[in-house]
């Protein structure tokens, strides 16, 4: 299988499989960490490397078996791991509004870019993108008056955003495998 990416100047980039086993390692220990904890999410600092956003418009030219599997199993996933950076971010508290991801130093400037520009594939994928360009807006225009004594958010509503991307998202996937498997015929 080879899939690519597409980058903001739509030129394709191609990648290795090695990068794709990468992705898609991320992903599932992203779920596996995650499943039922739609707020309080588990990013282990020295292990999410990649810039997930980046991988948002994965495609792929010759249709393979499951192909489009792999595609959708990586996009969902990358919409769920940058859910769970931003909740990261979030979660500490805010100190001088310095609002990046600490262990990488990634900033919102870095993520919106890909994710206004993504072009989402299914409904699910739609809403994912509506929920994280808010939480991003949010986030790169937080003042002072948003923050408390603690520098933790005042009124910022995440847990119904957290709440659909462990439903639609994280959840879902564990279902359609169990389905899956449920289904095989021996």
């Amino acid at each position: 299988m080879q899939f690519f990416r597409m980058t903001l100047s739509g030129e394709k980039t191609w990648l290795p499989d090695f990068e794709i086993h990468n992705l898609r390692k991320d992903i599932l220990m992203y779920y596996d960490d995650n499943v039922g904890e739609p707020l309080n999410v588990y990013l282990a600092h020295d292990a999410y490397k990649l810039d997930y956003w980046k991988y948002l418009s994965i495609g792929f030219e010759d249709q393979l078996g499951e192909t489009e599997r792999h595609k959708s199993f990586i996009e969902y996933g990358c919409l769920a791991l940058i859910n769970g950076i931003t909740l990261d971010i979030l979660d500490e508290p805010i100190p001088n509004y310095d609002l990046s991801w600490l262990p990488r130093g990634i900033k919102v400037e870095d993520m919106l870019p890909y994710l206004e520009s993504y072009v989402p594939t299914s409904k699910i994928a739609e809403t994912a993108q509506t929920h994280l360009l808010e939480r991003l807006s949010f986030i790169s225009k937080i003042k002072k008056d948003d923050i408390d004594e603690y520098g933790l958010l005042k009124d910022f509503d995440l847990l119904t955003s957290a709440q659909w991307f462990d439903h639609e998202i994280v959840q879902a996937h564990f279902k359609s495998r169990a389905n899956f498997i449920m289904n095989l015929s021996y």
